[in-house]
């Protein structure tokens, strides 16, 4: 994640969505929250599997 958050669009991307889903959680609107949630996780995780492929192509070409 930290290689990811490097890039200052992807900071205020994944704060702008922390942001909605506490607002969503604060309002009661708990399955918006939820889906937000889902959302956020799978975005974050096929992040962090790119990135991880993308290292393991570099180093392979090095």
């Amino acid at each position: 994640m930290a290689e990811i958050l490097r890039d200052p669009a992807a900071i205020s991307s994944v704060w702008a969505q922390h942001f909605d889903i506490v607002e969503d959680l604060f309002a009661g609107e708990i399955e918006s929250a939820a889906s937000k949630m889902e959302n956020h996780i799978r975005q974050s995780y096929d992040a962090v599997i790119r990135v991880i492929e993308t290292s393991e192509t570099d180093r392979i070409k090095v």
